[in-house]
């Protein structure tokens, strides 16, 4: 696959993700914006290793958002006996990890 078409490719999926998990959840378009003007920016990246390297971070953000709801659904679905109690957020006020200062970017 070319590098356009898989940036295409990557665009689509993470938009869709987007869209599905977020946008279509909160009704903000505030993350679908942010995708949306993120590949409009670097639609004429000339350094290929630099847009290689954006469109695997798009293709991980977007695999990230599909995981992170397939995961919220399956503790949905465990049995509350196992002692797992899916309403307590552990994390709840807790900063994002370094690792999304990466993604984001």
């Amino acid at each position: 696959m070319s590098g356009a078409s898989r940036g295409r490719a990557a665009y689509r999926t993470l938009l869709r993700a987007v869209d599905k998990h977020i946008t279509a959840v909160g009704g903000n378009t505030t993350w679908r914006d942010a995708v949306r003007d993120r590949f409009r920016a670097s639609a004429a990246e000339a350094d290929a290793a630099a847009a290689e390297a954006g469109v695997r971070r798009a293709e991980d953000l977007a695999f990230l958002v599909n995981s992170v709801n397939d995961h919220k659904a399956r503790v949905a679905k465990a049995p509350a006996a196992a002692g797992f109690v899916p309403q307590r957020a552990a994390c709840r006020g807790a900063a994002l990890p370094p690792y999304f200062d990466d993604v984001l970017r």
